[in-house]
Protein backbone atom coordinates (compact mmCIF):
# COMPACT_ATOMS: atom_id res chain seq x y z
CA UNK A 1 0.00 0.00 0.00
CA UNK A 2 2.89 2.17 1.24
CA UNK A 3 4.65 1.55 -2.31
CA UNK A 4 1.62 2.41 -4.21
CA UNK A 5 1.24 5.59 -2.53
CA UNK A 6 4.52 6.59 -3.45
CA UNK A 7 4.42 5.38 -6.92
CA UNK A 8 1.17 7.89 -7.63
CA UNK A 9 3.14 11.03 -5.33
CA UNK A 10 6.11 10.55 -8.29
CA UNK A 11 3.62 10.40 -11.07
CA UNK A 12 1.81 13.83 -9.55
CA UNK A 13 5.65 14.92 -8.93
CA UNK A 14 6.33 14.50 -12.69
CA UNK A 15 3.15 16.11 -13.86
CA UNK A 16 3.95 19.12 -12.02
CA UNK A 17 7.37 18.99 -13.51
CA UNK A 18 5.35 18.44 -17.06
CA UNK A 19 3.63 21.40 -16.43
CA UNK A 20 6.51 23.75 -15.07
CA UNK A 21 8.63 23.14 -18.35
CA UNK A 22 5.56 23.80 -20.49
CA UNK A 23 5.09 26.89 -18.69
CA UNK A 24 8.72 28.00 -19.27
CA UNK A 25 8.83 27.05 -22.86
CA UNK A 26 5.78 29.02 -23.43
CA UNK A 27 7.27 31.97 -21.31
CA UNK A 28 10.59 32.11 -23.35
CA UNK A 29 8.51 31.68 -26.58
CA UNK A 30 6.11 35.00 -25.80
CA UNK A 31 9.34 36.69 -24.86
CA UNK A 32 11.44 36.16 -27.74
CA UNK A 33 8.71 36.30 -30.29
CA UNK A 34 9.72 39.56 -32.33
CA UNK A 35 6.71 41.46 -33.88
CA UNK A 36 5.64 41.27 -37.43
CA UNK A 37 6.48 44.01 -39.63
CA UNK A 38 3.42 44.80 -41.72
CA UNK A 39 3.98 45.47 -45.36
CA UNK A 40 2.70 49.25 -46.36
CA UNK A 41 0.75 50.40 -49.57
CA UNK A 42 2.90 53.32 -50.80
CA UNK A 43 1.63 55.62 -53.42
CA UNK A 44 2.58 58.29 -55.52
CA UNK A 45 5.61 55.58 -56.75
CA UNK A 46 3.90 54.92 -60.42
CA UNK A 47 3.88 58.38 -62.10
CA UNK A 48 2.34 57.78 -65.06
CA UNK A 49 0.73 55.02 -67.45
CA UNK A 50 0.27 55.68 -71.33
CA UNK A 51 -1.04 52.88 -73.74
CA UNK A 52 1.29 51.17 -76.61
CA UNK A 53 1.21 48.94 -79.11
CA UNK A 54 2.61 45.67 -79.27
CA UNK A 55 5.59 46.76 -80.73
CA UNK A 56 5.99 49.31 -78.10
CA UNK A 57 4.93 52.80 -80.17
CA UNK A 58 1.96 54.89 -79.43
CA UNK A 59 -1.18 52.92 -79.93
CA UNK A 60 -2.94 55.09 -82.91
CA UNK A 61 -4.90 51.86 -84.74
CA UNK A 62 -7.56 50.30 -83.75
CA UNK A 63 -7.41 46.77 -81.78
CA UNK A 64 -9.34 43.96 -82.71
CA UNK A 65 -11.15 41.29 -79.96
CA UNK A 66 -7.63 38.67 -79.84
CA UNK A 67 -5.43 42.08 -80.47
CA UNK A 68 -2.46 42.81 -77.98
CA UNK A 69 -1.62 46.16 -76.73
CA UNK A 70 0.68 47.36 -73.58
CA UNK A 71 0.39 49.59 -70.73
CA UNK A 72 3.69 51.30 -70.14
CA UNK A 73 4.23 52.31 -66.23
CA UNK A 74 6.88 54.35 -65.19
CA UNK A 75 7.80 55.13 -61.57
CA UNK A 76 10.22 56.88 -59.25
CA UNK A 77 11.09 57.31 -55.75
CA UNK A 78 13.85 58.00 -53.53
CA UNK A 79 15.65 55.91 -50.67
CA UNK A 80 13.56 55.92 -47.69
CA UNK A 81 10.03 56.22 -49.29
CA UNK A 82 9.48 52.46 -50.04
CA UNK A 83 10.70 49.93 -47.70
CA UNK A 84 10.95 46.04 -48.42
CA UNK A 85 7.52 44.14 -48.87
CA UNK A 86 6.09 47.11 -49.20
CA UNK A 87 3.34 46.73 -52.70
CA UNK A 88 1.69 48.84 -55.34
CA UNK A 89 -1.47 47.82 -56.61
CA UNK A 90 -2.68 47.84 -60.75
CA UNK A 91 -6.12 47.64 -60.78
CA UNK A 92 -7.51 47.24 -64.94
CA UNK A 93 -10.67 48.76 -65.83
CA UNK A 94 -13.34 46.05 -66.44
CA UNK A 95 -13.15 46.28 -70.46
CA UNK A 96 -9.21 44.76 -70.29
CA UNK A 97 -7.91 42.30 -69.08
CA UNK A 98 -4.15 40.91 -68.83
CA UNK A 99 -2.62 38.34 -71.24
CA UNK A 100 0.68 38.09 -70.25
CA UNK A 101 2.40 36.58 -66.67
CA UNK A 102 4.00 37.49 -63.85
CA UNK A 103 7.51 39.07 -64.08
CA UNK A 104 10.58 41.29 -62.15
CA UNK A 105 11.84 44.68 -63.02
CA UNK A 106 15.89 44.43 -62.61
CA UNK A 107 18.49 46.96 -62.75
CA UNK A 108 21.09 47.09 -65.59
CA UNK A 109 23.29 44.07 -63.26
CA UNK A 110 19.88 42.17 -62.93
CA UNK A 111 19.69 42.88 -58.76
CA UNK A 112 15.82 42.72 -58.62
CA UNK A 113 14.02 45.59 -57.58
CA UNK A 114 10.30 44.65 -57.46
CA UNK A 115 8.44 41.51 -58.49
CA UNK A 116 5.35 41.76 -60.15
CA UNK A 117 2.45 39.31 -59.88
CA UNK A 118 -0.46 39.12 -62.60
CA UNK A 119 -3.70 38.41 -61.88
CA UNK A 120 -5.98 38.12 -64.85
CA UNK A 121 -9.17 36.57 -62.96
CA UNK A 122 -9.09 39.89 -60.71
CA UNK A 123 -7.45 41.79 -63.62
CA UNK A 124 -5.04 43.15 -60.83
CA UNK A 125 -0.72 43.27 -61.08
CA UNK A 126 0.83 43.94 -57.69
CA UNK A 127 4.59 45.32 -57.58
CA UNK A 128 6.35 44.23 -54.33
CA UNK A 129 9.46 45.53 -53.43
CA UNK A 130 12.69 44.02 -52.56
CA UNK A 131 15.58 44.35 -49.72
CA UNK A 132 17.47 46.04 -52.78
CA UNK A 133 15.29 49.72 -52.43
CA UNK A 134 17.50 50.16 -49.58
CA UNK A 135 20.78 50.36 -51.08
CA UNK A 136 20.33 52.85 -53.17
CA UNK A 137 19.60 56.70 -53.48
CA UNK A 138 16.72 56.56 -55.58
CA UNK A 139 15.29 54.53 -58.57
CA UNK A 140 13.51 55.25 -61.57
CA UNK A 141 12.46 53.22 -64.53
CA UNK A 142 9.08 51.43 -66.44
CA UNK A 143 7.51 48.35 -66.92
CA UNK A 144 5.31 46.91 -69.53
CA UNK A 145 2.63 44.54 -69.16
CA UNK A 146 0.75 43.11 -72.44
CA UNK A 147 -2.88 43.09 -72.54
CA UNK A 148 -6.27 43.04 -74.88
CA UNK A 149 -9.80 44.00 -74.38
CA UNK A 150 -12.08 41.24 -72.76
CA UNK A 151 -14.51 40.31 -75.64
CA UNK A 152 -17.07 38.53 -73.05
CA UNK A 153 -17.50 42.93 -71.45
CA UNK A 154 -16.77 44.40 -74.71
CA UNK A 155 -18.22 42.82 -77.71
CA UNK A 156 -19.50 46.26 -79.80
CA UNK A 157 -17.33 48.66 -81.63
CA UNK A 158 -16.58 51.53 -79.52
CA UNK A 159 -14.08 54.24 -77.93
CA UNK A 160 -13.02 52.93 -75.01
CA UNK A 161 -11.34 55.20 -72.23
CA UNK A 162 -9.13 53.67 -70.33
CA UNK A 163 -8.67 54.32 -66.75
CA UNK A 164 -6.09 52.15 -64.77
CA UNK A 165 -6.74 52.65 -60.47
CA UNK A 166 -3.42 52.48 -58.68
CA UNK A 167 -3.99 52.02 -54.90
CA UNK A 168 -7.16 53.31 -55.27
CA UNK A 169 -5.74 56.54 -57.17
CA UNK A 170 -7.64 56.77 -60.92
CA UNK A 171 -4.65 57.86 -63.46
CA UNK A 172 -5.55 58.25 -66.82
CA UNK A 173 -4.12 56.52 -69.64
CA UNK A 174 -5.97 57.20 -73.00
CA UNK A 175 -8.18 55.56 -75.41
CA UNK A 176 -8.73 52.71 -77.15
CA UNK A 177 -10.23 51.92 -80.60
CA UNK A 178 -11.83 48.82 -80.35
CA UNK A 179 -12.92 47.35 -83.53
CA UNK A 180 -15.42 44.55 -81.82
CA UNK A 181 -16.05 41.19 -82.38
CA UNK A 182 -15.82 40.78 -86.45
CA UNK A 183 -17.47 37.83 -88.15
CA UNK A 184 -15.24 35.11 -89.90
CA UNK A 185 -15.57 34.12 -93.14
CA UNK A 186 -15.02 30.26 -93.50
CA UNK A 187 -11.62 29.37 -95.47
CA UNK A 188 -9.91 26.74 -97.04
CA UNK A 189 -7.09 27.35 -95.25
CA UNK A 190 -5.46 29.36 -93.19
CA UNK A 191 -2.79 29.94 -89.88
CA UNK A 192 -2.82 31.58 -86.79
CA UNK A 193 0.49 31.59 -83.92
CA UNK A 194 0.28 33.02 -80.73
CA UNK A 195 3.13 33.39 -77.74
CA UNK A 196 2.40 31.42 -74.55
CA UNK A 197 1.26 33.24 -71.71
CA UNK A 198 3.54 31.36 -69.42
CA UNK A 199 6.57 30.89 -71.39
CA UNK A 200 7.83 33.47 -73.34
CA UNK A 201 10.54 30.84 -75.00
CA UNK A 202 7.48 28.85 -76.54
CA UNK A 203 4.97 29.80 -79.56
CA UNK A 204 1.85 27.91 -81.07
CA UNK A 205 0.64 27.18 -84.10
CA UNK A 206 -2.29 26.02 -85.98
CA UNK A 207 -2.90 25.50 -89.57
CA UNK A 208 -6.93 25.11 -90.53
CA UNK A 209 -7.97 23.31 -93.07
CA UNK A 210 -11.24 23.04 -95.39
CA UNK A 211 -13.23 25.15 -93.18
CA UNK A 212 -15.59 25.30 -96.45
CA UNK A 213 -15.87 21.26 -96.77
CA UNK A 214 -14.16 20.89 -100.34
CA UNK A 215 -13.24 17.71 -102.13
CA UNK A 216 -9.57 18.20 -102.38
CA UNK A 217 -7.09 15.53 -103.34
CA UNK A 218 -3.59 14.51 -102.51
CA UNK A 219 -3.12 17.74 -100.30
CA UNK A 220 0.11 18.68 -99.88
CA UNK A 221 1.28 21.24 -96.92
CA UNK A 222 4.72 22.94 -96.24
CA UNK A 223 5.74 25.38 -93.48
CA UNK A 224 8.85 27.10 -92.67
CA UNK A 225 10.16 29.05 -89.75
CA UNK A 226 11.10 32.72 -91.35
CA UNK A 227 12.93 33.88 -88.48
CA UNK A 228 16.42 32.92 -86.76
CA UNK A 229 17.13 31.30 -83.46
CA UNK A 230 13.52 28.98 -83.36
CA UNK A 231 12.99 24.77 -83.89
CA UNK A 232 10.04 23.16 -83.95
CA UNK A 233 9.49 21.01 -81.60
CA UNK A 234 8.34 17.62 -82.87
CA UNK A 235 6.88 16.06 -80.27
CA UNK A 236 4.29 18.77 -79.89
CA UNK A 237 3.04 18.01 -84.12
CA UNK A 238 -0.23 16.73 -84.13
CA UNK A 239 -2.91 16.37 -86.73
CA UNK A 240 -6.64 16.81 -85.36
CA UNK A 241 -10.06 15.75 -87.58
CA UNK A 242 -13.24 17.45 -86.50
CA UNK A 243 -16.25 19.38 -87.50
CA UNK A 244 -16.64 23.03 -87.29
CA UNK A 245 -18.44 25.31 -85.50
CA UNK A 246 -19.18 29.10 -84.93
CA UNK A 247 -18.27 30.11 -81.41
CA UNK A 248 -20.68 32.98 -80.44
CA UNK A 249 -18.54 34.03 -77.77
CA UNK A 250 -15.84 35.70 -79.83
CA UNK A 251 -16.87 34.67 -83.75
CA UNK A 252 -14.32 32.62 -84.29
CA UNK A 253 -14.62 29.35 -86.27
CA UNK A 254 -13.48 26.64 -84.50
CA UNK A 255 -13.44 22.63 -84.49
CA UNK A 256 -15.58 20.41 -82.32
CA UNK A 257 -15.92 16.90 -81.89
CA UNK A 258 -12.22 16.37 -82.23
CA UNK A 259 -10.48 13.17 -83.45
CA UNK A 260 -6.48 12.98 -82.65
CA UNK A 261 -5.46 11.10 -86.15
CA UNK A 262 -1.69 12.11 -85.91
CA UNK A 263 -0.90 8.54 -86.23
CA UNK A 264 -1.98 8.13 -89.90
CA UNK A 265 0.57 10.81 -90.82
CA UNK A 266 3.90 11.15 -91.08
CA UNK A 267 5.48 14.57 -91.53
CA UNK A 268 8.98 15.37 -92.83
CA UNK A 269 11.01 17.37 -91.05
CA UNK A 270 14.47 19.39 -91.83
CA UNK A 271 17.39 18.50 -90.83
CA UNK A 272 17.70 22.27 -89.13
CA UNK A 273 14.18 21.82 -87.36
CA UNK A 274 12.89 25.03 -89.60
CA UNK A 275 10.52 23.31 -91.42
CA UNK A 276 8.27 20.42 -92.06
CA UNK A 277 6.57 19.25 -95.28
CA UNK A 278 2.81 17.13 -94.49
CA UNK A 279 0.83 14.56 -97.12
CA UNK A 280 -2.79 14.96 -95.82
CA UNK A 281 -3.31 11.72 -96.96
CA UNK A 282 -6.05 10.09 -96.10
CA UNK A 283 -8.46 13.36 -96.35
CA UNK A 284 -11.94 13.31 -95.71
CA UNK A 285 -14.04 16.46 -97.78
CA UNK A 286 -16.34 16.38 -94.91
CA UNK A 287 -14.07 16.51 -92.15
CA UNK A 288 -12.38 19.92 -90.96
CA UNK A 289 -8.65 19.70 -89.84
CA UNK A 290 -5.84 21.34 -87.76
CA UNK A 291 -2.26 20.70 -88.02
CA UNK A 292 -0.52 21.76 -84.54
CA UNK A 293 3.03 21.92 -83.54
CA UNK A 294 4.96 24.43 -80.90
CA UNK A 295 8.12 26.37 -81.82
CA UNK A 296 11.03 26.40 -79.34
CA UNK A 297 13.02 29.93 -78.98
CA UNK A 298 16.61 29.59 -78.65
CA UNK A 299 16.88 32.72 -77.67
CA UNK A 300 14.92 35.80 -76.69
CA UNK A 301 13.97 38.01 -79.38
CA UNK A 302 13.99 42.03 -79.13
CA UNK A 303 11.07 42.55 -77.52
CA UNK A 304 8.25 43.97 -79.77
CA UNK A 305 9.97 41.75 -82.64
CA UNK A 306 7.73 41.07 -85.50
CA UNK A 307 8.28 36.84 -85.99
CA UNK A 308 6.85 35.75 -89.28
CA UNK A 309 5.49 32.06 -90.81
CA UNK A 310 4.14 30.87 -93.14
CA UNK A 311 2.80 27.73 -94.90
CA UNK A 312 1.77 26.67 -98.21
CA UNK A 313 -1.06 23.98 -99.22
CA UNK A 314 -1.35 22.56 -102.82
CA UNK A 315 -3.76 19.46 -104.38
CA UNK A 316 -3.08 17.76 -107.15
CA UNK A 317 -5.10 19.80 -109.39
CA UNK A 318 -2.71 22.33 -108.80
CA UNK A 319 -5.08 24.06 -106.55
CA UNK A 320 -2.40 26.38 -104.24
CA UNK A 321 -3.01 28.69 -100.98
CA UNK A 322 -1.16 30.78 -98.67
CA UNK A 323 -1.26 31.63 -95.07
CA UNK A 324 0.88 33.98 -93.33
CA UNK A 325 1.10 34.05 -89.30
CA UNK A 326 2.43 36.97 -87.12
CA UNK A 327 3.80 36.70 -84.05
CA UNK A 328 4.99 39.95 -82.14
CA UNK A 329 6.89 38.60 -79.37
CA UNK A 330 6.43 40.45 -75.95
CA UNK A 331 7.70 39.49 -72.69
CA UNK A 332 6.75 41.55 -70.12
CA UNK A 333 8.71 43.31 -67.02
CA UNK A 334 10.80 46.12 -66.14
CA UNK A 335 14.10 48.29 -66.02
CA UNK A 336 15.22 50.36 -62.90
CA UNK A 337 17.84 52.81 -63.06
CA UNK A 338 19.49 53.20 -59.45
CA UNK A 339 21.38 55.84 -58.32
CA UNK A 340 24.18 56.88 -55.73
CA UNK A 341 25.53 60.13 -54.94
CA UNK A 342 28.47 61.96 -54.11
CA UNK A 343 29.12 65.05 -52.08
CA UNK A 344 32.38 67.34 -53.09
CA UNK A 345 32.35 69.98 -50.19
CA UNK A 346 35.20 72.81 -50.72
CA UNK A 347 37.10 74.47 -47.75
CA UNK A 348 37.85 78.13 -47.90
CA UNK A 349 39.21 80.98 -45.96
CA UNK A 350 36.99 84.13 -45.92
CA UNK A 351 39.66 85.38 -48.25
CA UNK A 352 39.30 82.76 -50.79
CA UNK A 353 42.23 80.59 -49.69
CA UNK A 354 41.75 76.57 -49.83
CA UNK A 355 42.29 74.74 -46.91
CA UNK A 356 43.87 71.85 -45.95
CA UNK A 357 43.88 69.95 -42.76
CA UNK A 358 39.69 70.46 -41.85
CA UNK A 359 37.88 67.30 -40.76
CA UNK A 360 34.31 66.75 -41.25
CA UNK A 361 31.51 64.10 -40.10
CA UNK A 362 28.87 62.87 -42.16
CA UNK A 363 25.45 62.00 -40.17
CA UNK A 364 22.58 60.23 -41.30
CA UNK A 365 19.70 61.25 -38.53
CA UNK A 366 21.93 61.65 -35.95
CA UNK A 367 24.55 58.88 -36.64
CA UNK A 368 27.85 59.37 -37.67
CA UNK A 369 28.18 57.65 -40.93
CA UNK A 370 31.76 58.87 -42.50
CA UNK A 371 35.00 60.99 -41.83
CA UNK A 372 37.10 62.87 -44.05
CA UNK A 373 39.57 65.43 -44.46
CA UNK A 374 40.38 68.10 -46.72
CA UNK A 375 43.16 67.87 -49.00
CA UNK A 376 45.58 70.49 -50.68
CA UNK A 377 43.20 71.83 -52.97
CA UNK A 378 40.37 71.97 -49.82
CA UNK A 379 38.54 69.23 -50.95
CA UNK A 380 36.41 67.09 -49.06
CA UNK A 381 34.42 63.98 -50.62
CA UNK A 382 32.24 61.47 -49.24
CA UNK A 383 30.77 59.04 -51.80
CA UNK A 384 29.09 56.10 -52.33
CA UNK A 385 25.99 58.02 -50.72
CA UNK A 386 22.59 56.45 -50.99
CA UNK A 387 20.36 57.66 -48.00
CA UNK A 388 18.36 60.72 -49.64
CA UNK A 389 19.44 63.29 -47.10
CA UNK A 390 22.23 64.19 -45.11
CA UNK A 391 23.82 66.52 -42.39
CA UNK A 392 27.31 67.61 -42.26
CA UNK A 393 29.40 68.99 -39.80
CA UNK A 394 33.13 69.92 -39.23
CA UNK A 395 35.08 68.45 -36.19
CA UNK A 396 38.29 69.92 -36.58
CA UNK A 397 39.39 73.11 -37.98
CA UNK A 398 42.87 73.65 -40.23
CA UNK A 399 45.64 75.36 -37.48
CA UNK A 400 44.89 78.97 -37.34
CA UNK A 401 41.25 78.97 -38.08
CA UNK A 402 37.97 78.71 -36.16
CA UNK A 403 35.91 75.71 -36.16
CA UNK A 404 32.86 76.52 -38.05
CA UNK A 405 29.50 75.80 -36.57
CA UNK A 406 27.66 75.50 -39.80
CA UNK A 407 25.43 72.22 -40.26
CA UNK A 408 25.29 71.74 -43.85
CA UNK A 409 22.49 69.32 -45.28
CA UNK A 410 22.94 67.56 -48.54
CA UNK A 411 19.75 66.24 -50.74
CA UNK A 412 19.96 63.48 -53.72
CA UNK A 413 17.48 66.10 -55.09
CA UNK A 414 20.18 68.24 -55.31
CA UNK A 415 22.55 65.87 -56.95
CA UNK A 416 23.63 67.41 -60.31
CA UNK A 417 25.34 64.68 -62.39
CA UNK A 418 25.25 62.34 -58.98
CA UNK A 419 26.81 64.78 -57.88
CA UNK A 420 26.45 67.76 -54.92
CA UNK A 421 28.41 70.58 -54.54
CA UNK A 422 28.86 72.71 -51.31
CA UNK A 423 31.47 74.96 -50.32
CA UNK A 424 32.44 75.90 -46.05
CA UNK A 425 34.22 79.32 -45.40
CA UNK A 426 36.67 79.33 -41.98
CA UNK A 427 37.30 82.70 -40.33
CA UNK A 428 41.16 82.92 -38.82
CA UNK A 429 41.75 83.07 -34.75
CA UNK A 430 41.95 86.15 -33.44
CA UNK A 431 44.96 87.07 -31.10
CA UNK A 432 45.00 87.87 -27.53
CA UNK A 433 47.04 89.72 -24.96
CA UNK A 434 47.47 89.46 -21.53
CA UNK A 435 48.89 92.11 -19.12
CA UNK A 436 50.65 91.29 -15.94
CA UNK A 437 51.72 95.29 -13.59
CA UNK A 438 53.60 94.74 -10.26
CA UNK A 439 53.52 97.72 -7.66
CA UNK A 440 55.71 98.03 -4.89
CA UNK A 441 54.83 100.43 -1.68
CA UNK A 442 58.10 101.37 0.90
CA UNK A 443 56.46 101.79 4.25
CA UNK A 444 58.26 104.42 6.41
CA UNK A 445 61.16 102.69 9.00
CA UNK A 446 59.69 102.28 12.88
CA UNK A 447 62.38 103.55 15.21
CA UNK A 448 62.76 102.29 18.91
CA UNK A 449 65.02 104.12 21.04
CA UNK A 450 65.53 103.05 25.00
CA UNK A 451 67.47 105.03 27.53
CA UNK A 452 68.69 103.57 31.03
CA UNK A 453 70.49 105.97 33.65
CA UNK A 454 72.00 104.33 36.81
CA UNK A 455 72.72 106.60 39.69
CA UNK A 456 76.08 105.38 41.82
CA UNK A 457 78.24 105.74 38.46
CA UNK A 458 78.73 108.57 35.81
CA UNK A 459 78.87 106.24 33.15
CA UNK A 460 75.56 106.64 30.55
CA UNK A 461 74.82 103.97 28.03
CA UNK A 462 72.76 105.10 25.23
CA UNK A 463 71.62 102.19 23.21
CA UNK A 464 69.38 102.87 20.11
CA UNK A 465 68.23 99.93 18.13
CA UNK A 466 66.61 101.05 14.84
CA UNK A 467 64.46 98.20 12.39
CA UNK A 468 63.20 98.99 9.11
CA UNK A 469 60.68 96.78 7.55
CA UNK A 470 59.74 96.98 3.93
CA UNK A 471 57.43 94.89 2.87
CA UNK A 472 55.47 95.38 -0.69
CA UNK A 473 53.41 92.58 -2.26
CA UNK A 474 50.65 94.13 -4.64
CA UNK A 475 49.87 91.92 -7.77
CA UNK A 476 47.41 92.58 -10.43
CA UNK A 477 46.61 90.24 -13.03
CA UNK A 478 43.99 90.89 -16.11
CA UNK A 479 42.81 87.51 -17.95
CA UNK A 480 40.41 88.03 -20.36
CA UNK A 481 37.29 84.92 -19.11
CA UNK A 482 33.37 85.48 -20.71
CA UNK A 483 32.33 85.19 -16.56
CA UNK A 484 34.71 85.99 -13.25
CA UNK A 485 34.50 86.98 -9.38
CA UNK A 486 36.67 89.13 -7.76
CA UNK A 487 37.43 89.23 -4.25
CA UNK A 488 39.84 91.63 -2.70
CA UNK A 489 40.96 90.92 1.30
CA UNK A 490 43.06 94.34 2.86
CA UNK A 491 44.97 93.41 6.09
CA UNK A 492 46.89 96.29 8.33
CA UNK A 493 49.35 95.43 11.24
CA UNK A 494 51.86 97.43 12.60
CA UNK A 495 54.78 95.56 10.59
CA UNK A 496 52.99 96.11 7.42
CA UNK A 497 50.15 96.23 5.23
CA UNK A 498 49.18 93.46 2.25
CA UNK A 499 46.76 93.72 -0.43
CA UNK A 500 45.38 90.70 -1.83
CA UNK A 501 43.34 90.06 -5.04
CA UNK A 502 41.99 86.46 -5.65
CA UNK A 503 39.92 85.91 -9.02
CA UNK A 504 37.82 82.79 -8.83
CA UNK A 505 36.56 81.62 -11.91
CA UNK A 506 32.57 80.79 -12.26
CA UNK A 507 32.03 76.87 -11.70
CA UNK A 508 30.77 75.62 -14.81
CA UNK A 509 28.10 72.47 -14.08
CA UNK A 510 26.53 70.86 -16.85
CA UNK A 511 23.71 68.13 -15.97
CA UNK A 512 23.40 65.24 -18.29
CA UNK A 513 19.73 63.59 -17.86
CA UNK A 514 20.20 59.50 -18.39
CA UNK A 515 18.22 58.39 -21.27
CA UNK A 516 14.99 56.86 -20.45
CA UNK A 517 15.90 52.49 -21.04
CA UNK A 518 14.18 52.08 -24.81
CA UNK A 519 11.52 49.32 -24.86
CA UNK A 520 12.43 46.29 -26.58
CA UNK A 521 16.44 46.81 -25.50
CA UNK A 522 18.01 43.93 -24.99
CA UNK A 523 18.04 45.13 -20.93
CA UNK A 524 14.81 45.15 -21.32
CA UNK A 525 14.75 41.46 -22.54
CA UNK A 526 17.27 40.14 -19.63
CA UNK A 527 15.51 42.21 -17.09
CA UNK A 528 12.04 40.22 -18.11
CA UNK A 529 13.69 36.89 -18.58
CA UNK A 530 15.31 37.24 -15.24
CA UNK A 531 11.92 37.93 -13.45
CA UNK A 532 9.88 35.38 -15.47
CA UNK A 533 13.03 32.68 -14.59
CA UNK A 534 12.65 33.89 -10.72
CA UNK A 535 8.64 33.54 -10.78
CA UNK A 536 9.26 30.31 -12.37
CA UNK A 537 11.95 28.85 -9.70
CA UNK A 538 9.91 30.18 -7.04
CA UNK A 539 7.19 27.97 -8.17
CA UNK A 540 9.78 24.77 -8.50
CA UNK A 541 10.74 25.03 -4.74
CA UNK A 542 7.83 25.63 -3.77
CA UNK A 543 6.03 22.69 -5.87
CA UNK A 544 9.15 20.68 -4.51
CA UNK A 545 8.65 21.62 -0.69
CA UNK A 546 5.06 20.06 -1.02
CA UNK A 547 6.33 17.00 -2.50
CA UNK A 548 9.18 16.85 0.58
CA UNK A 549 6.02 17.19 2.85
CA UNK A 550 3.90 14.45 1.17
CA UNK A 551 6.83 11.92 1.19
CA UNK A 552 6.84 12.61 4.75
Amino acid sequence: MKKVRRKGIKMIKNKKLTVLLMTLLVALFVIFQQPKIESAVVDNVITRIDIQNSQGEPLTQGVGSWENFRLNAEFAFNNGQVQPGDTATIQLPEEVIFVGKSFEIRDVNGQVVANATIDSTSKQAVLTFTNYVTQRASFSGNFTMTVRIDHNVARTAQQIPLTVTVNHTPMYSGVVNYTGIAGMEPQDFAKSGWQDPNDNSKLHYIIYVNQNYLNFTDIMIGDTIQYENAKIDKSSFRVISGTWYTDTTDNSIRLGYQEDVTASYSPQFSADGKSFTLSLKPFNPNRGYYVKYDVDLLGAPANGMLLNNNATMEDSTGWKSVADAQIVYQEDGGNARSNIFKVELTKKSDTGEKLQGAEFGLYYEGTLVKTATSDANGVVTFDSLIKPKYTIKETKAPAGYVLSEEEITVNVADAANGVVHKEVVNKPETTTTTTTTTTTTTEAPTTTTTTTTEAPTTTTESTTSSTTTTESTTESTTTEMPTSSSTTTETSTTEGSTTETTVTPRESTTTSEADLPKTGTSATIFTTIAGALSVLGGFAILMNRKDVDVNR
